[in-house]
Order: C-alpha cells, then structure tokens, then sequence
C-alpha cells in the first residue's frame, strides 16, 4: 500500500464560502472530487465515495498515468 500522506495533498473547498471557485470549477453538487497529476485534471466524480474506492483512485493516481473508473 502507498502513503498518501507523502505524496497526495487533499484540498477542501467550502463552496458556501468561496461560490467563486464552485463556479470556475463548475461544481454542481456537493461532495464533488476532483483528482489532478502534474496541474492536469484526471478525474472528477460527484457523490458520496467509499473510503475503498477513494483508495483505488488515489493509488491508480500515484501508480499509473491514467484512472480506471
């Protein structure tokens, strides 16, 4: 198993807070996640997500150059 703690950076938004961003990222509900490498968007889902699946997406983010849905 990786450590994310070394090689993720996991950022919140509060999208009550900062409408601005919500906008820009076109965010239309919450929880929406956006998964990027190297500043390029790889993957954005929207929705509730098991602590498993988060995992997998985060390992395939760090492992291989693209993510597997």
């Amino acid at each position: 198993k990786i450590n994310f703690r070394d090689t993720i950076q996991i950022i919140a938004v509060n999208v009550d807070e900062f409408p601005i961003i919500a906008l820009e990222q076109n965010v239309k509900s919450v929880p929406t996640l956006h998964y990027y490498k190297n500043a390029s968007l790889y993957l954005k889902e929207s929705g509730f997500r098991t602590r498993d699946q988060l995992s997998r997406n985060m390992d395939a983010l760090i492992t291989v150059n693209s993510i597997e849905e």
